[in-house]
This record gives C-alpha cells, sequence and structure tokens, in this order.
C-alpha cells in the first residue's frame, strides 16, 4: 500500500491536505471572537482580539525564523506531528479560562507555523513541476483557513464549541497518510526550486515584502474584523453568515489566484495588481452599505478575487527579487508580511474596543481606511513597473 503513497502526486496531494487542515485549526477560531468567546470567558472584544492576533504572528513569525534554528535540508518528522498537535485550538470549548484558552490557541499556532516552510521545502523538491504543485499546496491553505471560518460560525451559533474537539480526528487521519507516503522521514536533495520567474526584473525585494503587507493587512481585516462587524449590525444570527462571508473569500482567492498567476504571463505583475485593487476597492463599499446580511458573502467573492487572490503572485515575484536569501525573501513576504498584518488589526481591535460594544462605526471607518492600504499597494506597484522597466 505504501508504494502508492510515496509517488510525486498522491505526496503532493497529501502535503496540500496537511496544509488544509492545519490551516482549518486556525480558521476554526476566527468566526467566535464575538459573542461566542467574549460570553464564554467573560473578557472584552480587545482580550479575545489580544489571543487573536497573538495567534496570527506567532504562526508568521515561527516560519521565517525556523530558517535559522532547524537543520537546512529541514526536519521531516514535523509533518507528521503537526496535524495533531496543531488541533489544540479544538479543546477551546472545554474551559472558560482566559489563560488556558490563550495557551491552548498559541501551542497550535507554533505546530501550524513551523510546519509551512518544512511543508514547502519538501513540496519543492519532490515535485517535478514546482510551479503547478505550489499553486496546488497554495490553494489547501486558502480552503482549509475559509472552510475552519465556515464551520466556526456553525458551531458558534448552532452547535456549540464544546464539541469541536472531534476535528482532531481529521489531523489523526492525515498524520495518518503522511506515515504511509514514508513524507515524515523525507530529506530534500537540494535547495528549493524557484517557483515562478518575476516578469518585473530586479526589483528590490522589501517592494515586494511591502506589497505583500498591503494583501494581508487587508485579509487579516476582513477574516478578524468582518465577522464582528457583522453581528453588531445584523444581530447575534450573523454569526453564521460571517463564517459563510470568509469561506467565500477563501474559495475565490483560491480559484483567482490560478488566474492571475496565469494571467502573468502576458501582462506585467504590477498592472494586475493595480487593477485588482481599483477593482476590489468596490466591493469594500458595498460591504458597508448593504441593509441584508445574505448579500455580504456573495460580495466577499469580490474581496477574495481582487483583494486577496494576488498573494500568490507577489510570492512568485518575491523569488527573483534584488537582495536577500531565498529562505529571507520567502519568510518575509509569507510569514512576515501575515504577521505585520496581524499586528496592525490588533491595534484596529484597540480601537473598536474603545467605543460602545454595538457600535459598528468605528469599523465602518477602518473600512475606510482600506482605501489607504489599497493607495499604498498601487504606489508600490506603480514603483515596481518603472524600476523593472529600468532593469530590463
Amino acid at each position: 500500500m505504501s508504494n502508492c503513497f510515496t509517488k510525486e502526486l498522491p505526496r503532493i496531494f497529501i502535503l496540500t491536505a496537511l496544509h488544509f487542515i492545519v490551516d482549518f485549526f486556525i480558521g476554526i477560531t476566527v468566526p467566535l471572537a464575538e459573542p461566542t468567546l467574549t460570553s464564554q470567558l467573560s473578557v472584552s472584544l480587545f482580550m479575545i482580539m489580544i489571543i487573536m492576533s497573538s495567534t496570527d504572528i506567532v504562526v508568521n513569525a515561527i516560519q521565517p525564523l525556523s530558517g535559522f534554528f532547524l537543520p537546512k535540508k529541514g526536519l521531516p518528522i514535523l509533518l507528521l506531528l503537526s496535524p495533531i498537535l496543531a488541533g489544540t485550538t479544538t479543546l477551546i470549548g472545554l474551559t472558560d479560562n482566559y489563560y488556558l484558552v490563550f495557551l491552548l490557541m498559541i501551542h497550535s499556532a507554533f505546530w501550524v507555523g513551523i510546519v509551512h516552510p518544512e511543508a514547502v521545502l519538501t513540496l519543492q523538491d519532490l515535485s517535478k513541476n514546482p510551479s503547478f504543485a505550489t499553486a496546488i499546496f497554495m490553494s489547501g491553505g486558502f480552503l482549509g483557513f475559509s472552510t475552519g471560518c465556515f464551520v466556526g460560525g456553525i458551531y458558534g451559533q448552532k452547535i456549540g464549541i464544546g464539541s469541536m474537539w472531534i476535528f482532531i480526528i481529521p489531523g489523526l487521519l492525515i498524520a495518518l497518510f503522511v506515515y504511509l507516503s514514508n513524507l515524515y522521514k523525507y530529506e530534500p536533495k537540494v535547495e528549493p526550486k524557484d517557483i515562478a520567474k518575476c516578469a518585473e526584473g530586479k526589483v528590490h525585494f522589501l517592494y515586494i515584502v511591502g506589497l505583500a503587507i498591503c494583501v494581508t493587512t487587508i485579509l487579516c481585516f476582513f477574516s478578524r474584523i468582518l465577522p464582528v462587524y457583522m453581528v453588531r449590525k445584523f444581530g447575534n444570527e450573523a454569526q453564521i453568515w460571517g463564517g459563510t462571508a470568509l469561506l467565500f473569500i477563501g474559495i475565490s482567492c483560491s480559484v483567482s489566484s490560478f488566474l492571475w498567476v496565469y494571467l502573468s504571463k502576458f501582462f506585467n505583475s504590477g498592472f494586475i495588481i493595480i487593477f485588482t485593487y481599483i477593482c476590489g476597492s468596490v466591493f469594500i463599499y458595498l460591504i458597508k452599505v448593504v441593509d441584508n446580511v445574505s448579500y455580504i458573502p456573495m460580495l466577499c467573492i469580490g474581496i477574495g478575487t481582487f483583494l486577496g487572490g494576488v498573494f500568490p503572485l507577489i510570492i512568485a515575484m518575491s523569488k527573483n527579487a534584488k537582495g536577500g536569501t531565498p529562505r529571507l525573501k520567502a519568510g518575509l513576504s509569507i510569514g512576515g508580511a501575515w504577521g505585520a498584518g496581524a499586528l496592525i488589526i490588533m491595534f484596529c481591535s484597540k480601537y473598536i474596543d474603545l467605543f460602545p460594544e454595538t457600535d459598528i462605526s468605528s469599523i465602518e471607518f477602518l473600512m475606510d481606511l482600506c482605501g489607504i492600504v489599497i493607495f499604498i499597494s498601487i504606489l508600490l506597484s506603480s514603483i515596481v513597473i518603472v524600476k523593472g522597466r529600468k532593469n530590463e
């Protein structure tokens, strides 16, 4: 049986399933901030956002840092351990102790973060077509996180989060497939291959990191704050709609990422980002003005397609950008960018906490500020275009 699982394509899909389940464990808590966790733990939204943002920071900080303390060829046993140990976040419904919930989620975040570079290192080495394999792998993360958000919304509103522990079982199954495929003892023979060529020329990678931070700030805002906004505006029954909205963002991010990467073969990536962000700004405005909660998940398709789907394209651009080692560029443009976005959202939640618990004007003000992030993205994209032409 193991011979079947040790072939290239099954291993790619096992790694993608691993990416799905660990990101699922992070996503399942997102719709629970308010009212589920604020009521269960008897704390303010800001205190919950400290946990949420801390988990995001740990997940993403550990990725570039792992390059310093893990062996250069990786530590493949992490592929076996992580889908099991990352499942502690599903246990948060079993306690009303704030600090224990904090510990469970930080523990989960550590294992989610540390397995990402290990999985990518393995994936890019075993695949004959790293671009194809990486696209599949990244879609697993988008879908895992968004599916977790959807399931979390259902449990928060309909079932109760005390029984979420059952989702440890899929993690055990993924670990079994990792064992059968021998991925837990796979040692990459070479350094990771390039995912894609950067059509813009040798632009300094810090510009690309800036673009990545703009994307992750907007995605972190909608993944963490949008469910709270929906509950405050439409009532507690909107919690499940919040999970649905995030599911639609994840699916549209995943599908559209293939489109934008494909179009980058024919069009300058900077122009693509400018186009998508102008289009995406329309959907931010529409989310703020609609008066029916059921419309928001549909509008979130536009958020995912135009504001989130370009993230893999930006990662591809960073590969051949000037300056920095491949590990540093990958770590900063992925983990560093998501960590920065999470930190920004933590400060946003502190601002929201200054207002009454039912207030939505503070959140709508922050939505308006997303326009500044879009402007910065357009400015950085323009710089990438100009500097890329100078280096042609």
